[in-house]
Order: C-alpha cells, then structure tokens, then sequence
C-alpha cells in the first residue's frame, strides 16, 4: 500500500476538486491510502468521490499584494500574488508546505495548481507528478514563460519583468532551505509526470515538445434537468454568475431572442429570480447535471471555465463565452480559434445578441458536432483509468 497525497493550491473553481473525485475511489481501489491537502475545505461534501480520503487545510497566502498585477499575462505574474515577491514570506510557504509533506511522508504527490508544493517537493524523495487543465501546468522548460494573450512589446515587457522579479526571490528561497540550484521559474514545474487533462485543440499554451493530452477525468456529475418545452424554439442554456453587467447583459440577449432558455444563476437572490424569469426564460440555482443537459441544448453560454466549455463542446454544443479573468479568457480564445463559439469581452456586452445568433447558425452548429465526433473515442472513466495506471507505474520506479 501506497500512500498518495494531492494537493490543491491555487484556484477557485471545482474542477480541481473534480478530478481527485474521480481518481480517489480508483487509487483506494488499488488499496492506496489517499490525503488530500485543499485550499478550499467547503467544498468536499458536495462530492462522493473524496468520501475516503483524508483531507487537511493547505497552506494559505494571505495578504493582499499591492504591487502585483490586477490582470496578470503570465504564470510568473499570477505568482506575485502569492507570495513571490517576497522572500521572507515565500520561505514561509515553502517551509509549511515541506513540513506538511514531512508529516505525512507521501509515497506520491499529485499537484493540481500547485506551484509552491511543488517548491517544496523539490529534493525530496518521493514521486512528484502535476494534474491540470493546461493553465496550471506551463510547458516543460520554457524561458521566459509564455504569456497568456497575444504577445505586444508592452506585454513582453510586463513578462520578462515579472520573471526576474519572480526569478530572483525563488533562487534566494531555494538557496536558504538548501535546495537544488533553480536557474528558472519554470524550473519549480518539473516533475516526474505531468497530467496535462485538456484537450490538445484547447491547451492555453502553445508547447514547443511533443505533449502528451490524458483526458478529462471527472466524476459522474448529479443535479437538476432543464424542463424545456416543445416551442420548436432553439434551446440555449447559460451558467452565468450574478451579479453583474455580464448577467444582466445575459438576460437581456435572450429575453430579446425569443429563444428558449434556462439559466443556472449559483447565488442569485430570490428577488432577482422573480424579476427575470418567465414563460420563455427560466432560471436557478440550484446545481444542473451538465453533461446531461448539454445534449439537450443547441448552444451554450457560459464564462469559459475549462470544465464547463469542454463537456460542451463534448455534447457537440456551440458556445458564447465570456470570460471575465486571464484563464478564461486565454482558454476562451482558444476555442474560438477552432470555430466552435464566439467570445464576447466584458467591455463589449451589447454584441452579445449578434454572438449568440452566429454561434446558433447552421455552420457553427456542425462545426461543434465535428469536434464531439472526433473526441469521443476517450471517456471519462478511460482517462481516470489510464491515469491511475500511469501513477501505479510511477510508484513502482
């Protein structure tokens, strides 16, 4: 028996929840013992899959930079928000995420989004390895970091700043806690086996090296249907966050489209329901089985979160997107690229009635069913599988 940790650092969403849910019951399977180190503890009752595994609070960044970027373009800028402009605090970190690991004397470290464990790892004599959509896992190697959105000499700039900057404190941490010699950011990133759990068309980087895609492993999701009607009308399904001028923009386009819709509003008062829901325009928040839903749907419209736009266009949906921070949007013009959605900026909410009419029409329609036919050799369960059996291989070493 094995004793297999995975660690969740950064990041707000439940994708990265999703994934340890389905690979936990695997690894007990196997008569591994599993610990799950999370940023967000609040969340692990809402799903089955963690039901088995122990699970202990991650070490937090907690104050607030006033030098970093509000909108950061690259991995190492997103870092300065957690603790990499400063020396003395990043010590910190990395010694709570090495005690940890000493505490609980892992066999195998799974990473998902989790820079500053993988500092720590790093010397150690345990397997490392990193799971992610794409976004946490920056390729193998690469210096300067590439930068999320299209390269300008002002972005380039900010990014080959940022590294230095990033560069310089993570060499004098690594130096005080007797670490291997770090020559770069991307330097804290290497690791044994990296899970890259996207698809190659909808990778937020571009990679140099031959890379390995393993799929989406995710849990069977649970929740509500939609209760569409027979109207004929095109159905279009949106999870959009209120409050907001994103939401109300949403609401606006559809009510004005006579389409029928139902929207998954997770937050919304019931003040708010009752204003906006009617006959052709209905909404919740209570949670929605997605995979499920998104084949009942004609299109979709949502914010670009990895997990979301993938089981949609999974389902051969079109999408409207709009992203309302760097990882959405980096992922969101990926997708447009390919000709499956359009992409809709947060300064620019009154094209959202054009956009979703393009993304219904007949062309973008079959490009988004050619996309699903051309993915659905891989399941979910075969990439939960193929990635249990690749950290089994790993633990053997």
């Amino acid at each position: 028996m094995a004793h297999i940790v995975g660690v969740w650092e950064l990041g707000g969403h439940l994708g990265h929840l999703g994934r340890f849910a389905a690979l936990v019951p695997r690894f007990i399977e196997q008569g591994h013992k599993v610990t799950l180190v999370l940023r967000d503890l609040s969340r692990v009752q809402h799903l089955d899959g963690l039901n088995h595994a122990s699970v202990v609070q991650a070490p937090l960044w907690m104050p607030k930079s006033r030098s970093a970027p509000i909108h950061p373009v690259s991995m190492p800028e997103i870092l300065q928000h957690f603790g990499y402009l400063s020396a003395p605090g990043l010590h910190g970190m990395v010694r709570a995420w090495s005690d940890t690991f000493d505490a609980l004397k892992p066999d195998l470290l799974l990473c998902d989004y989790a820079p500053t464990a993988l500092f720590a790892a790093r010397g150690k004599s345990f397997v490392c390895a990193a799971i992610g959509s794409g976004y946490s896992l920056p390729p193998d190697g690469v210096t300067p970091m590439p930068a999320f959105r299209s390269i300008s000499p002002g972005v380039r700039a900010r990014a080959l700043n940022a590294e230095k900057k990033v560069t310089q404190v993570i060499q004098r941490v690594a130096k005080e806690l007797g670490q291997p010699r770090i020559d770069n950011v991307c330097d804290i990133f290497k690791v044994d086996e990296a899970f890259l759990c996207t698809l190659r068309e909808l990778d937020h980087y571009e990679r140099p090296e031959p890379a390995c895609y393993w799929g989406l492993p995710t849990q069977a999701s649970s929740g509500r249907l939609p209760a569409w009607s027979d109207s004929g009308q095109p159905r279009v399904f949106a999870y959009v966050k209120p409050p907001g001028a994103h939401f109300d923009a949403t609401i606006k386009a559809l009510q004005q489209s006579g389409h029928e819709a139902e929207i998954f509003a997770p937050g919304i008062t019931p003040e708010a329901l009752q204003k906006h829901a009617s006959n052709t325009l209905r909404i919740s928040s209570r949670p929605y089985d997605l995979v499920k839903t998104f084949k009942t749907c004609d299109a979709v419209i949502c914010h670009a979160g990895h997990e979301t736009v993938v089981a949609a266009l999974l389902a051969g949906r079109p999408v409207v997107l709009i992203p309302l921070q760097m990882e959405q949007y980096a992922l969101a013009r990926r997708v447009e690229a390919q000709g499956l959605g359009e992409v809709v900026a947060s300064d620019a909410l009154s094209s959202l009635p054009r956009a979703l009419e393009r993304t219904l029409s007949a062309s973008r329609i079959e490009q988004a069913r050619a996309f699903a036919c051309k993915h659905a050799v891989t399941t979910p369960a075969d990439a939960t599988l193929k990635i249990v059996e690749r950290c089994e291989q790993l633990l053997m070493r």
